[in-house]
């Protein structure tokens, strides 16, 4: 996503338990690290009784997302209770990767150019058919921090609108902002002046720039 300065938001409203999205600048010439923790309480699927209802919460087991920004990108993921290195792998830029970890599990990822690192799972409240959702994050900007003039990030499932998730952009001054997807295919372009926010409908789980 390229615009000249903005803030990209996800409205999350599936309340996606246990949501993180981390980035952290390693020195100069050193590595990028990632520290993050899977709550204990992450379940895809249970039954909650709230007087009168039971309320029945459906979603998905704890998964860690890996994004490339850049080509070349050298990745190693860590289980910091045992120590151990659980997984190892190359990404690209636009390019995806995703793994399963244990709940109450401490981890870090170690990686030689700039990612975006996101922990998701858990479930959403479904009542009679209806959703209830409670759950908002930030993604990070290639530059580091919220906003910036170009966003690589996994879209995650969010408000739906024709089966796809609803995100927003906060606009810092005049832009225009364009949308690709991991093709290079351009899939959005909107405009936004000053203090006002608009929204696209990107695909969950789908990598967008």
């Amino acid at each position: 996503m390229k615009t000249t300065m903005a803030l990209l938001f996800l409205l999350t409203l599936t309340c996606i338990t246990g949501l993180a999205q981390i980035r952290a600048q390693g020195a100069d010439g050193g590595d990028y690290v990632f520290y993050g923790y899977v709550p204990p309480t992450v379940e895809p699927e249970f039954y909650a009784k709230i007087d009168p209802p039971v309320h029945h919460y459906v979603g998905t087991p704890p998964i860690l997302a890996v994004v490339g920004t850049q080509d070349g990108t050298d990745v190693e993921v860590y289980n910091l209770t045992g120590g151990r290195l659980i997984a190892s792998f190359s990404i690209g830029r636009m390019q995806s990767r995703e793994m399963g970890l244990p709940n109450s599990t401490y981890f870090k990822v170690v990686s030689n150019k700039p990612i975006a690192v996101m922990l998701r799972g858990g479930g959403w409240k479904s009542l009679d058919g209806n959703f209830m959702h409670r759950a908002s994050t930030f993604y990070p900007s290639v530059e580091g921090g919220i906003s910036g003039k170009e966003f690589v990030f996994m879209a995650l499932n969010s408000t739906w609108v024709d089966g796809n998730g609803l995100h927003v952009i906060l606009f810092i001054e005049p832009a225009h902002v364009s949308v690709y997807n991991a093709e290079g295919e351009l899939v959005s372009e909107v405009d936004g002046s000053p203090n006002t926010l608009k929204t696209v409908s990107l695909r969950p789980y789908s990598v967008y720039r």
